[in-house]
């Protein structure tokens, strides 16, 4: 079995990341439903530079100030080839995504790490697993820091030492170029990896910094070069926790980032029973993987410190080193007789994180595929809002808007607006969660106003037919400008 695994490693391992490829693809147009607000955020500078609106973001009048450019730069690149849709730039992120996984296995393959049978199981787990699953579904930048980093661990596994550091260097670069964010986990991973391996790979983590260093010359370069580097430090500082008032509970929110995906406390637990095992003494290398994942997950809370949170969106740079360093452990334990029940556990524990992600989204848009077809939202559209409106609407309706009306913005951006840009808005498509009835309580929504007319509800009863939609289904109101006659 093991001889035919490795026979057939590198036709499988294609095999299985484009299977995954086509399941994303095949619920693109299903979930998430609708763009939501990273996605449309992100998505925006790329669109609008097609468009010939420059690098602009929500209205197409505010310079985008992301930490990113160098996503929304690629996805121009692509849209220019696939057209301008929703599935267009989801499609662009699950190729990302694919890219990204093909390498991280050549990486570990190159290493010789795990077994082929644990390898091709890496691709199903890392492909499936909730948090993981989310990193390559949510149309944001982290997709291409994955893929950026997947080139440093290949770069890493080349034998020869100029190709070796170029790869590395070039990787970290387009890792800060994706998302400056990243800056902070690199070097934890620089730091660990020369620790652990006992300052072998000191010159390849300094190569790593430096890259990393040149991509924040980049980044900034390009928003000194733009006139906006002020709003751009104004913008880091704005997302990090040191520009509001630090209390304790903020301080001790990230250490209890597991509750947010269950993927991630089953990979805690196949962490807790391999540290009872007797390898630390007996197997080389045991200690030092499993120190490496004691050390992530113990030390990720403490990077996130600067956020004041550890959103699930950030998980998969935990995920991917702890997979691997369970799965190395239970390679290294499944070698002799005694051991191998417990690698057989860790392997059922991890098959279970595998259910978590991708299996639940592709049940729940079987479930509701009529009800989250994207005709629906386009048909309400098109009954209720004219092309000469100027828009305040939900990121779910952001591809059914954007080239339809004169104007589109999003509520979580309207007190960026200036006040003549507010007051131009005639309609809202708000999420009744976010503001009360603006008839009513108008405290909400005083940024744009005026007086408002609640004209319709999304989802429409035709639409829902007596049913009882899903969490991630929300409701809408549209409210128009009730207008002065002179």
């Amino acid at each position: 079995m093991k001889n035919w695994l490795l026979r057939w490693e590198v036709v499988l391992a294609l095999s299985l990341i484009g299977l995954f490829f086509l399941l994303n693809l095949l619920i693109a147009s299903r979930s998430p439903y609708g763009a939501w607000l990273d996605e449309a955020g992100y998505a925006d500078p790329g669109l609008n530079l097609v468009t010939g609106k420059g690098w602009t973001s929500m209205g197409d009048r505010v310079f985008w100030l992301g930490n990113s450019p160098l996503y929304p730069a690629l996805l121009s690149v692509w849209v220019r080839i696939f057209g301008i849709s929703m599935v267009s730039v989801r499609t662009y992120c699950y190729f990302l995504a694919a890219i990204g996984m093909f390498l991280f296995w050549l990486g570990v393959y190159r290493f010789k790490l795990l077994t082929p049978f644990y390898r091709l199981f890496g691709i199903v787990l890392l492909s499936s697993e909730y948090a993981m699953n989310w990193m390559e579904r949510n149309g944001r930048y982290d997709v291409l820091i994955f893929l950026a980093l997947a080139m440093v661990w290949v770069g890493a596994s080349l034998p020869n030492p100029m190709a070796r550091r170029s790869l590395i260097f070039a990787g970290c670069l387009c890792a800060v170029l994706a998302g400056i964010v990243c800056v902070p986990y690199i070097i934890l991973l620089a730091g660990l990896i020369t620790v652990l391996t006992r300052f072998t790979w000191w010159k390849e983590a300094v190569i790593a910094l430096l890259g990393t260093g040149f991509g924040v010359f980049f980044v900034l370069g390009f928003y000194a070069a733009c006139g906006h580097l002020h709003d751009f430090q104004e913008t880091l500082k704005h997302q990090s926790s040191t520009s509001e008032n630090y209390h304790f509970s903020r301080f001790i929110d990230p250490f209890f980032y597991p509750r947010e995906d269950e993927g991630i406390v089953l990979m805690i637990v196949a962490l807790v029973i391999l540290s009872f095992q007797n390898g630390k003494n007996s197997l080389p290398d045991f200690g030092r993987w499993l120190a490496f994942g004691w050390l992530m997950v113990i030390l990720m809370p403490f990077l996130m410190l600067v956020r004041g949170v550890f959103p699930m969106m950030y998980f998969y740079l935990l995920i991917i080193p702890l997979a691997l360093s369970i799965l190395q452990l239970a390679t290294l334990i499944g070698q002799n007789t005694r051991g191998r029940h417990i690698s057989i556990l860790i392997t059922l524990l991890l098959g279970i994180t595998c259910l978590t992600g991708l299996p639940g989204r592709i049940y729940y848009s079987w479930k509701e595929w009529d009800l989250r077809d994207p005709q629906h939202m386009r048909d309400f559209v098109r009954s209720y809002i004219h092309p000469d409106d100027v828009v305040l609407a939900e990121p779910p309706f952001y591809y059914e808007l954007r080239d339809y009306v004169k104007f589109l913005d999003i509520p979580p951006y309207i007190r960026a607006l200036p006040p003549d840009d507010a007051a131009r808005i005639n309609v809202a498509l708000i999420e009744d969660s976010d503001l009360p009835d603006v008839t009513r309580d108008f405290s909400g929504f005083a940024a744009v106003g005026g007086e408002w007319k609640k004209i319709a509800v999304f989802p429409t009863p035709e639409m829902l037919h007596g049913k009882v939609p899903s969490r991630s289904i929300h409701t809408y109101t549209l409210y128009r400008r009730n207008v002065i006659q002179p």
